[in-house]
């Protein structure tokens, strides 16, 4: 059990007889036996109250010439004004949706059993609200993208129902960044109606360094920008190699198979996955990873070429 978790103990006796031996002595206690469970609190809802005391000056009553009479406490600023929800709430009902997978109308579910109302009519709104208050939030995470060496890029399609303008069974994308400083690194999501190569452009298109993707042809847009040096990935040029071994053996006997380039570029990338198998078997650093790299898989990857 994390020892940092609270502890509450619960104690288990012997009743006064019990503690009476057959002798006639008084049984003495010389030790304890201690067994942890771990224990759930179930949520729980409670209303804030907001009270703002009014303050008047007797002496000035009726007298406007010294400016109003009455002062009271500012009140607190919210995510969503003249809402009933605090951020707090608003808060788990965010998390519980995007980052646990639990959509609206279950947790419309979960509150009618803590004794609220909550219909998932109101929780949509509310989400809705959250995000464009959370629009400045959105640029520092772009900044803190560009700030770091490496962007990698990739985007999944996924439908959208009752959106205007679109079909509901045409596509629409969402493009995921991550990026960033290496220790702190930024996960961004972008949602976009197409898949037009123009859009990793347009959205990086002050950011300097190296990004990282698939063999999408949309992304050699990136190509136009003279501070980008695009790289591609490892994982989708060995799934070309394996798609012409499988080919192969399938209109092929099952007599013994000589080994093809194929096979040939299948090993040459197996000992530069090792390497990195390595680097991190090593829990090398950034420098210390670069440094490997250049000793092994460079002369590696020349012969590969």
């Amino acid at each position: 059990m994390p020892k940092d978790l609270p502890r509450v103990d619960i104690i288990h006796d012997l009743s006064e007889a019990e503690k009476q031996c057959a002798c006639g002595a008084r049984l003495s206690r010389f030790g304890e036996e201690v067994c942890e469970k771990l224990d759930y609190i179930p949520a729980r809802l409670r209303v804030e109250r907001h009270i703002r005391y009014k303050y008047a000056c007797k002496n000035c009553e009726g007298v406007e010439d010294d400016g109003p009479t009455v002062r009271i406490a500012p009140a607190p600023v919210q995510l969503i004004p003249k809402s009933n929800a605090n951020a707090d709430l608003l808060t788990h009902i965010a998390v519980s949706k995007f980052a646990d997978a639990v959509p609206l109308y279950r947790q419309q579910k979960i509150c009618d059993r803590l004794g609220i109302e909550l219909s998932r009519a109101v929780m949509s709104q509310w989400m809705v609200k959250a995000a464009r208050s959370c629009a400045g939030l959105l640029d520092l995470l772009r900044n803190g993208l560009h700030s770091g060496p490496l962007v990698n890029i990739d985007e999944s399609p996924f439908q959208v129902l009752k959106e205007p303008g679109q079909r509901n069974t045409s596509k629409s994308y969402m493009w995921v960044y991550r990026g960033g400083q290496p220790d702190r690194p930024v996960l961004l999501y972008q949602y976009q109606r197409t898949r037009s190569g123009r859009t990793a452009l347009d959205f990086l298109q002050d950011y300097q360094g190296y990004i990282q993707s698939d063999d999408f042809s949309g992304y050699d847009h990136l190509d136009q920008n003279p501070h980008i040096v695009h790289l591609g990935c490892w994982a989708h040029s060995r799934r070309k190699f394996m798609n012409v071994i499988k080919v192969r053996k399938k209109h092929r006997s099952k007599q013994a198979d000589p080994k093809s380039l194929a096979d040939e570029a299948l090993d040459y990338i197996g000992r530069l996955y090792q390497i990195e198998k390595e680097a991190k078997h090593r829990e090398l650093d950034i420098a210390g990873i670069c440094q490997l790299r250049q000793e092994k898989a460079k002369p590696l990857l020349e012969k590969f070429k």
